[in-house]
């Protein structure tokens, strides 16, 4: 799938959800920006390494589609619908070869995703190995396996419904 096709499907997906879906879907969402700042204030130090050392190493020279995922583009999108215009112009420069990642702006940053708003990749892959951060970054990646439950199970109702 590519990033286009992902944020495409994103859209859609959120557009089709009833209120109470949309509801469900927020504070699905907001159970991760929260997981995320758990983690960010455990892993402190590890996340101050990262950003003296690497300095966005991890974004320059890789392939952006096989880091973000569809579940990342709806999770952006619900909770910063003011995404939508700068997610489609980033796209416009997605290429199937590896380069850094198109969602930085000028090639170096900062990134169009917020600190707060980071895909899982992004957030959940750092430089540390240390119990209390791991248990962290478990608890994000559960809380994006939960969004990518909701966003199958609503597909399967549809299918059914059909």
């Amino acid at each position: 799938m590519s990033l286009a096709y992902k944020y495409r499907k994103a859209r859609a997906i959120i557009g089709r959800l009833n209120h109470d879906e949309l509801e469900k879907l927020q504070t699905i969402c907001e159970s991760i920006q929260q997981a995320e700042k758990r983690l960010k204030d455990v892993a402190k130090d590890a996340f101050t390494y990262c950003y003296a050392q690497c300095q966005g190493l991890c974004c320059r020279n890789i392939q952006p589609d096989a880091i973000l995922t569809l579940t990342d583009f709806v999770y952006a999108l619900a909770l910063n619908p003011a995404l939508v215009d700068g997610i489609a112009q980033c796209l416009k420069n997605e290429s199937l070869y590896t380069a850094d990642c198109i969602f930085l702006a000028d090639g170096e940053g900062p990134c169009l995703f917020s600190p707060s708003l980071m895909p899982e990749t992004c957030i959940a892959s750092f430089c540390s190995d240390h119990p209390k951060v791991n248990r962290e970054v478990r608890n994000v990646r559960t809380r994006f396996r939960q969004l990518a439950w909701f966003i199958q199970w609503r597909a399967i109702k549809r299918f059914f419904k059909r």
